[in-house]
């Protein structure tokens, strides 16, 4: 039994306004994912979107290859 059957068992046996705050659940899921999987397919969009966030966060980039984190120190209380 796939997951729709099963949601369906279920919400037969449930009061109309429990039903409808089901449907309203998945209407929401459903609009989030719909969002989210709208991605750029244009490969030259990608590319400038890229450019874009590489010149943002350029000034960011840190050398972090030697460092090493000191619980002692970055728990100490002066």
């Amino acid at each position: 039994m796939g997951y729709a059957e099963r949601i369906y068992e279920r919400v037969k046996k449930l009061s109309d306004r429990a039903a409808e705050e089901v449907l309203d659940f998945t209407e929401f899921v459903a609009a989030r994912h719909q969002s989210t999987a709208i991605a750029i397919t244009d490969k030259s969009e990608k590319a400038q979107r890229r450019a874009e966030l590489e010149k943002v966060f350029s000034k960011y980039q840190a050398d972090l290859s030697n460092f090493k984190f000191d619980r002692e120190e970055a728990n100490a209380r002066r």
